[in-house]
């Protein structure tokens, strides 16, 4: 089954898939993160917003979303309540990518 998730009001730049978790970055400055085997999933999605710019590259890590972007920072953020837990300022460009090997 083919289902379209809206949310974005500008280019999606990122996303990271863990599970049945789906979390997106894009052009408008925010991340939305969607529950996709969930019966009553929002259309949008969650919005997690924090960076001052374009957000360019995320993962999601054990409970956790990482995002980075053209603010030069990475924002951790809690998975379950959406909450950013730290806000990383020590990049002196841009955030252009990240990875994560912790469930391997």
């Amino acid at each position: 089954r083919v289902t379209r998730l809206l949310g974005h009001r500008e280019a999606i730049n990122c996303i990271a898939l863990h599970h049945q978790v789906l979390v997106s970055g894009a052009d408008d400055h925010e991340l939305r993160v969607w529950h996709l085997g969930a019966q009553s999933r929002k259309p949008t999605g969650t919005a997690l917003v924090g960076h001052e710019g374009k957000v360019l590259c995320c993962c999601i890590v054990r409970g956790m979303v990482v995002s980075g972007g053209e603010d030069k920072v990475v924002i951790v953020w809690d998975l379950g309540s959406g909450c950013a837990l730290a806000h990383l300022r020590q990049h002196s460009q841009a955030v252009l990518c990240m990875g994560s090997e912790a469930d391997r």
